[in-house]
């Protein structure tokens, strides 16, 4: 619902008296007209609004246009030029002249949407990079405590309004008050240094303010001329915030740090030291994840955290949303559940071939220090994997960003496609030419790891995408492709305006289909033997839909010699079997596991023919699973239910779990799945499949090794390692985390 303002004109001067230069009214009772709305581009103006002439392309026929379609005033910035505010000043409508105009726009919007910033607890994150990563996972953190609504600032943004990192003044205190209209308690940010240097946030005294880090990164002509610039913005922030949480593992955090008045309250973290109040120990890094243990000066005891994007980087944003929620008194529980499921789409996002041969990475990564954090984490995770990256540089800004990423791909990737990244007036041409000098220069040094042979231009980044992949085909053994800088983004600026494009994420899932496709089912199937799928028991939950899609996958894995049993309720067992004579698939029924002893050797020759063995059970069904697995000895057990009865805990987004992460997760979420899955890992099966059966042809897709939704647990040596525990899953309390962790 929209919102209703009672501000009228007079109160709108009124507010903004520090600000105004020059009033020029044209009717005595002007000031009691009702102002219905605030704008600052002329297309969206209606009647009653208030309109605002800025930013550096800004021209008098915009004000004209505002006058035209309904504006009751005109706002105008001091020093905008004689012609122009000659041809304001005649509009037949009130005229305002202003000193600064961003600070204006901030205090008009603060006044008109009714403060709502200071209505709801507010964070906000600033730093050269992670702030969209640790925003997400602030506010995943905080949704876990039923008390609290919390949202992210940019999620309650009207769909016509700019996409930037923080919105302008209007566009925030829109989104500000849309939220707490919504019920919101809490509130999450983003604030980025351009913010901060025009004033958009002006007014506003955040609960909490967070600095991540700082780079050598937004130093140009349009963003700041220096770092020191580039740090006073930062800091500007911070010192506008009742808290302040600091990353002390960073130079510019410390001095923050010394810098900040005693009034603030200052909390801080560090990855890298044990001074600060909260600091991260036992971190370890894997591909699709990096956990680590929160420990407290006052405490020896940690606290794990699990994240689901990897990369030893991702701990930094992790270990400040532990601090700020710590801080705001949620448990150690609720952290754990919000940080494992608080991944924001498009952040090291991995996709890999049916033949295991292309890793295709999609990142967000756009500057030195996060090119910097993805090719570290890649060397550790993925070694002696050749890497390709595929990237580009924005136009009109962040000019030193080019010889940076050129220099850091000459030293530590082995192939580079250049390739369009909001090339704006500038232009891919022009970008990639600089580019090209820059490469020239640091592959010549000693340091170089990258041959300049090894360097390709294509505008178009799904040809730059399939360029690589095609050159990593050719190649014996394993190869790795990071897709960084745009993510989920699906906006390309180009000349001035924003065009519509697929997001890498897409580009990469349909590359990868594409290359499975091309191949051809021999190498498929040599591929599954290999990975040892001959035999496996499927649970299937209590769903038609279940049953259905059971069914359809069955054709599949008989395709390529792969032998089914499955496990279901006697009230089920009809329509499963009606399900599988409608696909052609034969079909014999076992009526309870307690009776399979005596015919184990039919349900293993059934299996080889081609027939599926269907086992019925009364009672316990996972207790089914474990009877069935140490009588016919499966390879891989596979738990097909609804999305909500598998996904609860968010772990559809870990597609893969060793024993040491799965445990964890069961310790500090009590998920019965996972704990399930745990117990039959025990009885030598090599995978255990938590997937979403609703999906279309599950089952195949996960024995195909793509494509499912949903987490496999394996840890194929020395399984019974896995120590013996009561009440693995109970609910325990956040002294669990007390525990001391089991090294393996």
């Amino acid at each position: 619902m929209e919102y209703i303002s009672s501000m009228n004109l007079g109160e709108f001067l009124e507010a903004v008296s520090d600000c105004k230069e020059k009033i020029e009214i044209r009717e005595s009772n002007d000031r009691r007209t009702r102002v219905s709305g605030l704008e600052y581009d002329s297309r969206r103006c209606g009647n009653g609004c208030l309109f605002f002439c800025k930013g550096e392309k800004f021209s008098a026929r915009y004000a004209e246009e505002a006058q035209k379609k309904g504006a009751v005033a005109i706002i105008y910035p001091a020093g905008i030029g004689s012609d122009a505010e000659k041809l304001i000043s005649a509009l037949p409508v009130t005229v305002v002249k202003v000193r600064n105009i961003s600070r204006t726009m901030a205090i008009a919007a603060a006044r008109f949407y009714g403060d709502p910033m200071s209505k709801m607890r507010s964070i906000a994150v600033t730093g050269t990079k992670g702030k969209t990563t640790a925003v997400h996972y602030i506010n995943s953190v905080l949704g876990k405590n039923p008390e609290i609504k919390s949202g992210i600032l940019n999620d309650f943004l009207d769909e016509n309004a700019p996409r930037l990192t923080t919105p302008e003044a209007i566009d925030f205190h829109k989104a500000a008050r849309n939220a707490l209209d919504s019920g919101c308690t809490h509130i999450v940010c983003e604030i980025s240094s351009q913010a901060q240097k025009t004033e958009r946030t002006y007014g506003i005294r955040f609960d909490y303010g967070c600095f991540l880090n700082l780079g050598t990164d937004h130093i140009s002509p349009k963003e700041h001329k220096d770092m020191e610039e580039y740090y006073g913005c930062k800091a500007s922030l911070i010192r506008n915030c009742s808290s302040a949480v600091i990353n002390t593992g960073d130079p510019y955090g410390k001095r923050l740090y010394d810098e900040l008045p005693e009034e603030i309250k200052k909390i801080t973290f560090s990855v890298y030291g044990k001074d600060a109040d909260f600091y991260a120990g036992k971190i370890t890094e894997g591909r699709y994840g990096c956990d680590f243990r929160v420990y407290r000066k006052s405490s020896v005891k940690g606290s794990p955290i699990m994240t689901s994007g990897a990369g030893k980087f991702n701990s930094v944003n992790a270990l400040c949303a532990y601090a700020v929620c710590r801080t705001e008194g949620l448990s150690e529980r609720q952290i754990f559940c919000g940080i494992l499921e608080g991944k924001p789409k498009g952040r090291c996002e991995r996709f890999e071939t049916f033949d295991g041969k292309i890793t295709v990475v999609v990142d967000y990564a756009h500057n030195a220090m996060s090119f910097e954090g993805i090719l570290e984490s890649v060397g550790k995770t993925d070694k002696n994997t050749p890497v390709t990256v595929i990237f580009g540089c924005p136009g009109d800004k962040a000019f030193c960003r080019r010889e940076e990423l050129a220099k850091i791909c000459s030293e530590r990737s082995d192939a580079v496609v250049i390739c369009d990244d909001d090339g704006g007036k500038e232009g891919y041409e022009n970008i990639s030419r600089e580019m090209s000098g820059y490469f020239l220069k640091y592959t010549r040094s000693k340091k170089a790891r990258l041959s300049a042979l090894r360097i390709s231009f294509t505008k178009d980044r799904k040809l730059a995408l399939r360029y690589a992949m095609e050159n990593a085909a050719e190649k014996r053994g394993k190869s790795m492709i990071l897709m960084l800088g745009k993510g989920a983004e699906e906006k390309m600026k180009t000349g001035d305006e924003d065009v519509t494009c697929e997001s890498d994420l897409m580009l990469a899932e349909n590359e990868i289909k594409r290359y499975d496709t091309a191949k051809n089912a021999g190498d498929i199937f040599r591929r599954i033997k290999r990975r040892s799928k001959d035999k496996i028991l499927v649970k299937l939950g209590r769903s038609e839909a279940i049953s259905r899609e059971f069914a359809l996958s069955l054709p599949y894995l008989r395709k390529y010699g792969i032998g089914v049993c499955g496990i279901c309720d006697v009230k089920d067992s009809e329509t499963v079997r009606q399900s599988c004579f409608k696909e052609g698939i034969a079909c014999v029924l076992y009526r309870s596991e307690d009776q399979c002893s005596e015919i184990k050797a039919k349900i293993s020759a059934d299996m080889r023919m081609g027939i599926l063995p269907l086992v019925t059970y009364a009672g316990d069904g996972d207790g089914a699973v474990r009877k069935m697995n140490m009588l016919c000895k499966f390879d891989d057990a596979v738990y097909l239910e609804e999305n909500k009865g598998i996904l609860e805990t968010g772990i559809g987004r870990l597609r893969k779990l060793t024993v040491r992460r799965a445990e964890i997760i069961a310790r500090m979420t009590g998920s019965s799945p996972v704990s399930e899955a745990l117990e039959v890992l025990k009885h030598g099966i090599n995978e255990v499949a938590l997937i979403d059966g609703t999906s279309s042809k599950a089952l195949a897709c996960y024995a195909l090794g793509t494509g499912y939704k949903g987490t496999v647990i394996t840890e194929r040596k020395k399984v019974s390692r896995i120590p013996e525990r009561k009440n693995r899953c109970a609910d325990l309390s956040d002294s669990v985390t007390e525990e001391k962790e089991t090294d393996r």
